[in-house]
């Protein structure tokens, strides 16, 4: 009997710190200042896929010129040197 009064004690103290903690953290103003290590790593991990998606694009482009480059090439060559169709 002792042990069910314990457990419903202490899951009434949990629920309760629970829902005091929530309303402090809404309560306390944002700040930048108190980032933690998490937050900052995930800053700088979002800051890395930008670059790397900016430079992705550029590379695309400069793909997408280069195959259009060779395309020509491509072209010009079939027009100097058109096969021959055998009848």
């Amino acid at each position: 009997m002792r042990t069910c009064y314990l457990t419903i004690v202490a899951l009434t103290v949990f629920a309760v710190s629970g829902c005091n903690s929530t309303v402090e953290q809404k309560e306390r103003p944002a700040s930048s200042d108190t980032g933690t290590a998490s937050q900052k790593a995930g800053k700088v991990a979002h800051d890395i896929v930008k670059e790397t998606d900016e430079a992705a694009r550029k590379a695309g482009r400069e793909i997408k010129k280069a195959a259009a480059g060779v395309k020509e090439g491509w072209k010009e060559a079939e027009r100097e040197d058109p096969i021959k169709k055998k009848p």
